[in-house]
């Protein structure tokens, strides 16, 4: 039988180490656009991303960007979420 609570804590720190921002992008006139970070992302084993977004954003576009030096080795995820 599989400890499932011990692969999920394994996975939720490695998952740490892959993380990414999610941002929203928002075209602005002329030539300019606003970022809006509005979930995080996670490389999977097999190379596809799972986002989790806090919000969706109206124009569809999204950007996923590496964390910067600050961000990384906090978990970002509230609990029970």
């Amino acid at each position: 039988m599989r400890d499932v609570g011990m692969n999920e804590g394994m996975e939720r720190r490695q998952n740490t180490r892959n993380m990414q921002n999610v941002f929203a992008v928002t075209e602005r006139p002329p030539g300019k656009s606003r970022w809006t970070k509005v979930g995080v992302a996670f490389t999977n084993r097999d190379g596809s991303l799972t986002l989790r977004l806090d919000a969706v954003p109206v124009s569809g576009k999204l950007q996923v960007r590496e964390r910067d030096s600050n961000e990384r080795g906090h978990l970002g995820v509230r609990a029970g979420g």
